[in-house]
C-alpha cells in the first residue's frame, strides 16, 4: 500500500452543491460564474511552465470519455489565512470540482513541502481550467505535470567474490567508516539488494505497489552510498546507512527509458519532509537521480518540494544530469540549497556527458562506475557498471551521510559547507564557469578527529 494514505485521495469528489452555487468554510459566496476562464487567452504570472503545457502527463482513466492531463498547483496560505481567518484546503479544491466539465480527480495532496494538490482533469478543459486557477486569489501557482527521466547510463553487469571498492571511493579518500544511525532516503526505481541495509520499502507510483527495484538504477545508487562493509559485494562511502528506498520511476527504466511524473516525485519528498519533521533530531539525506530540462530557471513544483524540505533539515544530494548543458535549466538540479553534483573520470577529466554550470557545487566519480546490481533479476552477488551523475550524486550523498554520522545535528547548510570546504582542487578540462573541485573524504574524517 501507498504511505500517507490520507494525502493519496483519489477518486471524484462526491460534493451535491451543483444546485446551490454556494460552498461552505473559504468558499462562501463563491459561485460557479465567479471561476469562468478569462477571454483573452492571457495567462498571468500565477502560470507556470505554461509552455510545458503540451508535454503533461496524459492518460486515459476508466470510465471516463475523455484522455486526462495533469496540474499541480499550491495555495496562498498567508492570503487565504488572512481573508478568511482559517485554512480548507480542500474547499479551494472543491470549488473547481463541483464543476463537472473539468473532470477533476484528485491524485496527491501535499502539506509539507507546500500546501496543494496534483490532479487530473479533462484534457478537452485543461487551458480553462489553468485560466481559471490562474485568476483565483487563493491559488500561488498552478503548472502542467510533466514527466522526469532517471538518469542511467549501464554498461555492463560482472560476478565476482570478494568485497570491492569502487575507483571512485578510492580516489575520494574512502577508509571503510559507517553510517548506521543516519537515514539514507533513495528516491529512485528502488533497491533490492541484501549487501545493502534497506529497513524501509514504498512505491509512490500512482495505482501501483511493486517498491522492488526491477531496473538496477536504484540498487545502483544505494550501493556507491552505503553497500555493507562486510567483506563481500562492494563497499559503499558510508556502510550501512539506514537506507529507504522509495520508488517513483516506472517500469524497465534502463531499457525502456522510464519516466516518472512529476507529482510522484513530488510526493516522495513530501513524505521524506513528514519524516523530518515528525523526527527532527534524526539526520537525514536525500538523494535524487533524475530530472528534466524545463528550459527555464523558474523552480517548478519539485523544486519547491525540495526547498522546503531542505528548510525543515534534510539534505538533498541531486544530479546536475547527462544532458552536457547547463544545469541551470534542469529540474531539480538547480535548486540553489540542494547539493548539485557533476562527473568526472577515472583520468580526473570532467565527463564530456555531465552537466555544467554555476550552479553545480561539487563534482565526484561518474565514469565506468562498479556497484551492485538488483537481485531482484537474478543478479544476485553481481556487480554492474554504469555512467552518470547519478552515480556521481551517490559518492556526494554517501559522504554527506558521514559527516551527518560525526556531527549529527549539523543543518543541511552546514553539510553542504562541509563537504566544499573539504574538498579538492583536480579535475581538468571542466567547462568554464564550473567547480574543479572533488569530495576529499579523508579531510572530512580527520576534522572529526
Amino acid at each position: 500500500m501507498k504511505p500517507f494514505a490520507s494525502h493519496q485521495l483519489s477518486g471524484l469528489f462526491l460534493l451535491f452543491l451543483l444546485g446551490t452555487g454556494v460552498l461552505t468554510g473559504c468558499t462562501d459566496g463563491v459561485t460557479s460564474n465567479d471561476f469562468e476562464p478569462v477571454s483573452d487567452g492571457v495567462l498571468q504570472s500565477k502560470t507556470r511552465h505554461a509552455n510545458l503545457l503540451a508535454q503533461a502527463t496524459k492518460r486515459q482513466i476508466a470510465g471516463k470519455s475523455a484522455s486526462q492531463s495533469g496540474l499541480i498547483f499550491s495555495l496562498d496560505t498567508q492570503a487565504i489565512l488572512e481573508r478568511y481567518g482559517t485554512l480548507e484546503p480542500t474547499a479551494i479544491l472543491e470549488r473547481y470540482a463541483i464543476l463537472e466539465r473539468y473532470g477533476i480527480i484528485e491524485r496527491y495532496s501535499y502539506k509539507d513541502v507546500f500546501t496543494g494538490f496534483a490532479i487530473w482533469v479533462d484534457t478537452p478543459h485543461v487551458v480553462k481550467l489553468i485560466k481559471a486557477m490562474d485568476r483565483d486569489p487563493d491559488i500561488a501557482w498552478v503548472e502542467p505535470d510533466v514527466y522526469l527521466h532517471p538518469l542511467p547510463m549501464p554498461l555492463a553487469v560482472s560476478t565476482r567474490g570478494g568485497e570491492l571498492s569502487p575507483w571512485g571511493a578510492v580516489r575520494m579518500g574512502l577508509t571503510g567508516h559507517s553510517a548506521r544511525d543516519v537515514d539514507l532516503y533513495v528516491i529512485d526505481t528502488g533497491v533490492s539488494n541484501d549487501d545493502i541495509n534497506v529497513v524501509e520499502r514504498l512505491d509512490f507510483r500512482e495505482g501501483l505497489d511493486d517498491p522492488v527495484d526491477h531496473d538496477g538504477h536504484g540498487t545502483h545508487i544505494a550501493g556507491i552510498a552505503a553497500a555493507i562493509h562486510n567483506a563481500r559485494g562492494l563497499a559503499g562511502i558510508a556502510g550501512g546507512a539506514r537506507v529507504h528506498s522509495l520508488k517513483v520511476i516506472n517500469g524497465d527504466e534502463v531499457d525502456n527509458g522510464g519516466e516518472v511524473e512529476l507529482a510522484e516525485a513530488v510526493a516522495a519528498v513530501e513524505y521524506v519532509t513528514h519524516q523530518k519533521i515528525a523526527s527532527p533530531d534524526k539526520p537525514m539525506v536525500a538523494n535524487m537521480s533524475l530530472g528534466a530540462d524545463m528550459g527555464s530557471e523558474v523552480y517548478n513544483a519539485l523544486d519547491d518540494a525540495v526547498a522546503s524540505a531542505i528548510s525543515k533539515g534534510v539534505t538533498f544530494v541531486v544530479a546536475a544530469g547527462n544532458y552536457g548543458s547547463d544545469a541551470a535549466m534542469i529540474s531539480p538540479a538547480h535548486v540553489r540549497d540542494a547539493i548539485t553534483v557533476g562527473a568526472y573520470d577515472q583520468s580526473d577529466n570532467f565527463a564530456n556527458f555531465s552537466n555544467y554550470g554555476e550552479i553545480v557545487d561539487i563534482l565526484a566519480p561518474g565514469v565506468n562506475v562498479v556497484s551492485l546490481a538488483t537481485e531482484a533479476v537474478g543478479q544476485t552477488n553481481s556487480l554492474m557498471i554504469m555512467d552518470g551523475t547519478s552515480q556521481a550524486a551517490a559518492f556526494v550523498s554517501g559522504t554527506a551521510a558521514l559527516y551527518l554520522s560525526m556531527v549529527p545535528h549539523a543543518s543541511p547548510a552546514q553539510v553542504r559547507f562541509a563537504l566544499l570546504e573539504h574538498s579538492r582542487k583536480m579535475i581538468h578540462n571542466v567547462p568554464s564557469g564550473t567547480t574543479d573541485r572533488t569530495i576529499d573524504v579523508t579531510k572530512i574524517e580527520s576534522d572529526d578527529d
